[in-house]
C-alpha cells in the first residue's frame, strides 16, 4: 500500500493563485506528469494567452506602477510556503475545547500563512494598526536568506517574545522601502482570508498614506477603495512644525459590488425648508409649558418682533405667558431661519409637529440648544469620511490597570467600525495585534447586541 506523505509546509501563494484562476479559466489547465510519475496540472500558457487575447501587455510598452527597492523580495516572502506550526498553549487558554476566538504571538507573515488552510475566503473583516515609520518604529525582517542565529548576531533584532524585529530610523537608505516590502508581503497573503463580501480598514498617518494607498490598489484592486477616513486624534502630536490633529483609516473591499453595510441603524436629524401644507411660511404650534424668554408675563394677541430678530414672528391664535411659562398652546407663524429667533423665544424644546418639508410632510422635532425645526429619521448608519468621536484609547487600559502601550486605539472606535460591516457571526482578523483592542471590540459588541462574531488576533 502507498502511504501519502503529510505536505510538512504550508499551501504557497501560487497554488491559492492557480486554485483562483481555475475556477474561471480551467481549459488554460493541461494534465502532466511530475517528476514523481504523479499527474498534476500546470497552465498552458498558450491557452492562456489566447483567451486573454489583446489584453496581454507588451514588454515594451509604457506602465504606470509602484516600484521600490525589495518589491520583488517582499513578493518572494509572501509566496513562500512556511514550515512553521502552530502550538497550542493550553495553560494561558480560556474554555479551549469551545472558543473559537484566537490570540497567536509570532511571526504575522508566518501565521498568515499558516491561516490560509483552516481561513481561506472565511473572514469578515481585518483591522491592522501597523507601524506608523515614524522613524522611530521597528518593522518585522523579512530576509529569510540568513539563518535566524546568523541574524541575531548580525542585527540584534529579537523582541522580548522572540519575534525577529529591527528598527528603522528616517536615516536609513531604505526608509521608506523596508516599511513597503513589510506590509507588502502581509497584505498579499490576508487577502486570500478576506471573504468575498470582505473588507480591510487599516490605520495609518502621513508618513505612509500615500504609499500605502498605491500599494492597497495593486493587492485589492484601485477600484475596490471604500473610503479613505479622516479620523481626529485623541492625543495629539506636536513636531516642529505642526500639530497633527488626525490620521487616517484606509478602507478596501475584496469585491466592493458585493460588500455591504450591516444595517445598523441610528437616528438622524436634518434641517430642510419647512413650511406647511398651504405655504412656505410654517405655522407650528408650540405645547403649552414652555419657558418663554424675554417675554413679559401677559396676553398676547397680535403679531409681534422680538428684540434683535430679522424675522416677523406672527401670533395665530392668542397666547398667555404666566410666570414665564406658556400657560396654552400656541400657533405661531415664522420662518424660523434664525436660530436667534427661537433662542429669544422659548427656551427649551417642543412635542415634535407635522410640516412641510421641500413639499412632503414630515414630522419636526425642536433641538433644545438651538430650537430650530428638525427632520429626525431613522436611517441605515454609514461609514463617516470624517470621524471625530474618537476617545483615548489609554482610557481603556487604565480601567483594566493596564499600561505600556503607546496610542493604543480606543474600543468604541473599532467597535464602531465593526459595527457597520460585520454581521452577528461574523469572523474577525487582527494581524497587528497590541493591545488587543479589536478583540475587546468584538467580545463588546458581542455583550451589547447578543451577536457570536469572532475574532483572530495575531
Amino acid at each position: 500500500m502507498n502511504i501519502k506523505k503529510q505536505a510538512l509546509t504550508s499551501a504557497s501563494h501560487s497554488d491559492f493563485t492557480l486554485e483562483a484562476l481555475r475556477q474561471i479559466a480551467p481549459s488554460a489547465f493541461t494534465e502532466v506528469r511530475d517528476e514523481q510519475g504523479e499527474l498534476t496540472h500546470k497552465v498552458d500558457f498558450d491557452v492562456l494567452k489566447e483567451l486573454l487575447g489583446d489584453k496581454i501587455l507588451d514588454s515594451d510598452e509604457e506602465r504606470f506602477g509602484f516600484y521600490w527597492v525589495g518589491k520583488q523580495d517582499a513578493k518572494r516572502a509572501a509566496a513562500e510556503p512556511t514550515r512553521k506550526t502552530l502550538r497550542p498553549v493550553l495553560e494561558d487558554s480560556v474554555d479551549w475545547d469551545n472558543t473559537q476566538n484566537l490570540y497567536i504571538e509570532g511571526d504575522n507573515l508566518e501565521v498568515l500563512k499558516l491561516l490560509q488552510r483552516a481561513y481561506l475566503g472565511r473572514v469578515k473583516m481585518i483591522y491592522i494598526d501597523p507601524p506608523y515609520n515614524t522613524g522611530n518604529d521597528f518593522v518585522y525582517d523579512d530576509d529569510f536568506a540568513m539563518s535566524r542565529e546568523d541574524m541575531d548576531d548580525a542585527m540584534g533584532n529579537l523582541d522580548e517574545d522572540g519575534n525577529r524585529l529591527r528598527s528603522n530610523p528616517n536615516t536609513n537608505p531604505r526608509y521608506h522601502s523596508d516599511w513597503c516590502s513589510m506590509i507588502y508581503s502581509r497584505l498579499l497573503v490576508a487577502r486570500t482570508l478576506l471573504s468575498n463580501d470582505g473588507v480591510i480598514f487599516i490605520s495609518i498617518d502621513d508618513n505612509e498614506v500615500h504609499h500605502l494607498r498605491k500599494i492597497c490598489d495593486e493587492v485589492f484592486g484601485a477600484s475596490n477603495i471604500i473610503a479613505e477616513v479622516i479620523v481626529n486624534r485623541a492625543s495629539e502630536v506636536a513636531t516642529n512644525m505642526i500639530v497633527q490633529k488626525h490620521e487616517y483609516c484606509i478602507v478596501y473591499a475584496k469585491q466592493i459590488e458585493l460588500a455591504s453595510l450591516s444595517g445598523r441603524k441610528k437616528v438622524t436629524v436634518s434641517r430642510g425648508t419647512v413650511g406647511n401644507v398651504q405655504q412656505t411660511t410654517p405655522i407650528i404650534e408650540f405645547p403649552a409649558g414652555l419657558k418663554c424668554l424675554n417675554i413679559p408675563d401677559g396676553i398676547y394677541t397680535t403679531a409681534r418682533q422680538i428684540e434683535g430678530s430679522k424675522e416677523n414672528i406672527e401670533v395665530i391664535t392668542p397666547f398667555v405667558v404666566q410666570n414665564g411659562l406658556l400657560e396654552t398652546a400656541v400657533q405661531l407663524k415664522a420662518r424660523w431661519r434664525s436660530s436667534n429667533d427661537m433662542r429669544n423665544f422659548f427656551s427649551n424644546s417642543c412635542l415634535s409637529t407635522l410640516a412641510k418639508i421641500n413639499g412632503t410632510i414630515e414630522e419636526i422635532y425642536f433641538d433644545g440648544d438651538r430650537l430650530m425645526p428638525y427632520i429626525k429619521k431613522t436611517i441605515t448608519e454609514k461609514l463617516p469620511t470624517l470621524y471625530t468621536d474618537n476617545q483615548r484609547g489609554s482610557r481603556d487600559l487604565e480601567r483594566l490597570n493596564i499600561s505600556g502601550f503607546d496610542y493604543p486605539k480606543a474600543v468604541n472606535y473599532i467597535q464602531f467600525l465593526v459595527s457597520l460591516f460585520t454581521d452577528q457571526t461574523s469572523l474577525i482578523l487582527d494581524f497587528f495585534s497590541g493591545s488587543a483592542t479589536t478583540a475587546h471590540a468584538v467580545m463588546q459588541l458581542n455583550a451589547e447586541d447578543g451577536g457570536k462574531r469572532k475574532y483572530i488576533c495575531v
